[in-house]
């Protein structure tokens, strides 16, 4: 008698949590959607909300994209034209991809021309430090780029956050898209995979990730904080290094800050002793690169105007 009491105790608690757990899902799903048709997300207008659960995505890049120039595939190589300079490769966010902007307004674009070299873009939206190790880790990047002179990274607040959380942001969550990630083991930088079945089911819950996301942002790192992520942004940066210097053992390596951190010192200072060029570019160009004049006019991204500025002063700091 009481092995059933027991069992009928067990079976009730177990539907009980089902049934939050379902209704927390479900809420999460409506409102994210709903906020995404606030922001005037692109996809939500596009198709409507996004199908619940609809199934999980992990990371996965050909590299053979950036040769196409098709949108959403990475920009094509600029400059190819130049034959007597080594080329020049970007890696980074929208920032260096270029997020909204013609071909034309591009810092790659704009490089290129101004130095009379080939410059290779390797960055792409919501990127960071993570994409440029994973491509520094295939053999494919050494096949499509001569050796550089130099390597360039262009760094902004955000790469922090992007360190740890699992999906980038709210599309991303109701799409189960998971980001690229590294994990430290035994001294070694190992790409998250995912492969765990059991695990899974708990990260593809729409409320573990909003937790999750809570957790990096107000844990981890903290607003106008992010120094508890500098080791681990820096040894993926190193790491990255290391890994083209195999193939390119002549290429210098520069790391662009693009908006002030609090104690930046102790990030710049570890990169340059790690033999970066460091570019500090609101120290450098006295300009706030957030003001109106310098962002597109319905998003903070940077537009042309940044890279009329900038581009000029970074191949001067560079000797280009």
């Amino acid at each position: 008698m009481k092995s059933f009491k027991f069992i009928k105790y067990l079976i009730i608690n177990i539907l009980v949590i089902l049934v939050i757990i379902t209704s927390l899902e479900v809420g999460v799903w409506y409102f994210e959607n709903k906020r995404l048709v606030q922001d005037k997300d692109e996809y939500v207008l596009k198709n409507g909300f996004f199908p619940f659960h609809k199934g999980m995505y992990t990371f996965d890049w050909n590299l053979n994209n950036f040769f196409t120039g098709e949108p959403n595939k990475g920009r094509a190589p600029e400059g190819l034209q130049y034959k007597k300079k080594k080329p020049i490769v970007i890696f980074g966010c929208s920032y260096a991809y270029g997020f909204l902007l013609d071909r034309e307004q591009t810092f790659s674009y704009k490089l290129a021309q101004l130095t009379k070299r080939p410059v290779y873009n390797r960055a792409y939206s919501a990127w960071g430090s993570a994409h440029m190790l994973y491509q520094a880790r295939m053999r494919e990047l050494y096949r499509q780029i001569p050796e550089p002179e130099y390597v360039i990274f262009l760094s902004m607040h955000d790469h922090f956050r992007r360190l740890y959380v699992m999906t980038f942001m709210s599309g991303d969550i109701l799409g189960e898209n998971f980001y690229l990630r590294y994990k430290e083991k035994n001294g070694e930088l190992i790409q998250i995979k995912n492969t765990n079945k059991f695990l899974n089911m708990f990260k593809r819950l729409y409320t573990f990730q909003k937790l999750h996301h809570f957790y990096v942002n107000n844990i981890i790192l903290k607003k106008d904080d992010y120094t508890n992520g500098y080791d681990f942004y820096f040894k993926q940066l190193s790491e990255s290094k290391k890994e083209m210097q195999k193939h390119w053992e002549n290429t210098k390596f520069v790391f662009i800050l693009y908006d002030s951190l609090k104690d930046e010192d102790i990030l710049l200072n570890k990169l340059e002793n790690d033999g970066y060029i460091v570019i500090n570019l609101p120290a450098v160009v006295n300009k706030n690169l957030y003001d109106k004049e310098y962002i597109l006019e319905k998003d903070y991204h940077p537009n042309e105007k940044v890279w009329n500025l900038v581009t000029p002063i970074i191949a001067k700091e560079l000797k280009l």
